[in-house]
């Protein structure tokens, strides 16, 4: 053998060698990408279990999502692709299923035939027929594939739709968002690896990495601007939660609170400053009357105005007066 010969069995040996250790590398990253899946949807379902409420999540938001993950599920499983490149898909599917059940709990969905329960069937069937052999095409289940990167895109669009009718950061966890597209920029370098840079793949993680980190940004825009929160109360917002405290008070700057009593249709005014007076405003016949027998002289000091306690009064057609509060 000549020299030439031998420098190129030493070059095979070495390429041999460094697509051997990205193998092992990508297969190692897969499975390590598959156990951090374990947190990914967790710091939502941990903060609706703490508030006792879901009133800052979308539903449909996660039935997308649910989708989605499914037509992958579907896709790896026909195609026989190795359980690294996929175990996270298998994983957040179970996540999310737990978070929608959660979410239709909370905000009495799940209690209803339709659409939720009709939803559920219609699911389980479409995931049935996809995953048998003689069900579903493998032309139709790559469909699906490149169709369920469009869903995930679009799944977050509700979400970023409450965020800004609410100008509000909404539940959605920020550390979801962060998981979610380091998760999604690894797993474009495994795609390429291991599964000969699928393009439908690729563009599945990168729509997917976008999104997430757009919602990221809205995230901590709307609580530091909004909220006027600091970045670590964002961040730790899933287990930590934020108040803020409004104080209404009166032209002498003195604390007050407004009580209503929905059965007599009364406002009570409360102020802290100074001597405490109670008066009882009658909203549908606009007469403020007073509990208190020296009210009823005419000295203005002892008047009561609506309108300096922000309550205007509007006349209807049949010359009765309300107070509402402006």
């Amino acid at each position: 053998m000549t020299d030439n010969d031998n420098d190129n069995d030493n070059d095979t040996d070495n390429n041999t060698a460094l697509v051997f250790v990205n193998i092992v590398f990508a297969k190692g990253i897969g499975y390590l990408i598959g156990i951090g899946s374990l947190l990914l949807y967790t710091p939502i379902a941990i903060r609706i279990c703490r508030q006792q409420h879901a009133n800052g999540l979308v539903i449909s938001t996660w039935w997308l999502k649910l989708i989605s993950y499914i037509f992958s599920d579907i896709f790896y499983t026909r195609k026989h692709y190795i359980l690294s490149t996929w175990f996270e898909t298998f994983i957040i599917t179970i996540e999310s299923t737990v978070v929608l059940f959660l979410v239709a709990y909370y905000q009495q969905q799940m209690f209803n035939l339709y659409p939720f329960w009709c939803m559920v069937f219609i699911f389980i069937i479409v995931s049935i027929y996809g995953f048998t052999p003689s069900g579903a095409s493998i032309q139709l289940i790559s469909f699906g594939q490149l169709f369920s990167a469009i869903i995930y895109t679009t799944a977050l669009v509700p979400q970023f739709h409450y965020n800004y009718s609410n100008s509000s950061k909404g539940d959605y966890s920020p550390i979801t968002c962060i998981l979610a597209g380091v998760g999604c920029t690894i797993r474009l370098y495994t795609t390429i690896v291991l599964n000969n840079s699928d393009p439908i793949l690729l563009i599945s993680f990168l729509c997917a990495m976008i999104i997430n980190f757009l919602l990221l940004f809205q995230i901590i825009y709307y609580g530091l601007y909004m909220e006027g929160l600091t970045l670590k109360q964002v961040l730790t917002s899933d287990i930590i939660t934020t108040t803020t405290t409004t104080t209404n008070t009166t032209p002498d700057d003195h604390p007050s609170f407004i009580i209503q009593d929905d059965e007599l249709n009364d406002v009570d005014y409360y102020s802290n400053g100074g001597a405490t007076s109670r008066t009882r405003i009658d909203l549908q016949l606009g007469d403020v009357h007073s509990s208190s027998p020296s009210n009823n002289n005419d000295n203005d000091n002892n008047n009561v105005h609506p309108e300096q306690y922000g309550i205007q009064q509007t006349t209807q057609n049949h010359h009765h007066h309300r107070h509402q509060f402006s």
